[in-house]
Order: C-alpha cells, then structure tokens, then sequence
C-alpha cells in the first residue's frame, strides 16, 4: 500500500508543478518587460543639409499644388549620418506649404556603433522659405537598434532644390541590465 500511496503523491506533485509553471509563464512576460527595459532619455542639438528632387508630374487641385520629392542629405552633431526619404507636399495659394515624410538614417548617435533608423516627419514652410517640423524615428538595427528619437527640425530653404538647419533632438535609449551605461 505503502508504494501506490508514494506513486499517487509523486503523481499529484508532478500535476501541481505543471498547473503551477503553466500560470507562471505568462505572468512572467507582463513583468518582465518592465523589469529588464529602462530609458534613458538625453537631449541634443546640431545641423543638418540636403536636397530635393521633384518626382514625376505635380497635381493641381481647388488651387492647391500638391508635389511628391525625394530627399537625400546629411545631419551633423550628437545625430550624424546621411539620409534619404520621400515627401508630398502641398503649396497653398497663399505660398505656404505643409508637408509630410518618411526618412531613413544611417548614422550613429552620441557616440554608439552606427546602424540604421526609419522614421516619419511632419511640418511647414512658410512663404518666404522658413521651415519647421517634427520627426519621430523607431525602429532602427544594429548601434541605433534600442533607439527612439522625438525630434525638431527648423531652417530656411537656400536655393531652388537646397535646405539647411537646426534639430533639436530627444532621444530615448532602451537598454537591459547587461547594456547599462
């Protein structure tokens, strides 16, 4: 009696720490997340340059002109790297344009192995040239892999397909523990 009643325990035992694994699996993907990632946040600034080509035919539409460009350029500073994108722009009657993007970066940032980043951009020019905008970059590979960028963009456009200026960017690192500074 003695071996079935060793047999039926070990048995029961071995279903418990199934049942038991079997709910601590999952809780262990929603805390471990927030325990192994953190962010460090900085702030940069520098310049940057580039220029525009106008694809294809542009459309005319209640007054409005609606272009689609390729851009390629350089930034300079904490973010360093070339880049190049596609735009659609629409100038308005009144000379003012607004715009919209997407961007790749190869570059490096603060320092970090280089690598390569993907983002989006919004912004505005102004009649007389003056643009201003908004860049957020993720998912990027390699030394920009744990990068997400929050950045502002102001300069003045200099020639017929040339722009130059100033970011202003707010960066976040994620990192593990074995990846801290």
């Amino acid at each position: 009696m003695t071996r079935y009643s060793d047999f039926a325990v070990a048995y029961v035992l071995k279903g418990m720490a199934s049942v038991i694994t079997i709910l601590l699996i999952p809780l262990a993907f929603l805390v471990l997340p927030t325990v192994t990632t953190m962010v460090h946040a900085t702030t940069v600034s520098g310049t940057l340059e580039g220029t525009f080509v106008t694809l294809g035919p542009w459309n005319q539409t209640n007054g409005n002109t609606i272009y689609r460009y390729v851009l390629t350029g350089n930034y300079f500073g904490s973010f360093s790297g070339s880049f190049s994108g596609s735009e659609i722009a629409i100038t308005y009657p009144n000379g003012s344009t607004t715009l919209h993007g997407t961007e790749i970066i190869i570059g490096s940032y603060d320092g970090s192995p280089p690598g390569s980043i993907i983002g989006q951009y919004w912004g505005s020019i102004n009649a007389v040239g003056y643009f201003q905008g908004t860049e957020v970059f993720s998912r990027g590979n390699f030394g920009l892999a744990l990068l997400q960028v929050d950045d502002t963009v102001q300069g003045q456009v200099t020639g017929a397909t040339t722009y130059t200026g100033n970011y202003t960017v707010t960066a976040s690192v994620k990192t593990t523990p074995l990846q801290l500074p």
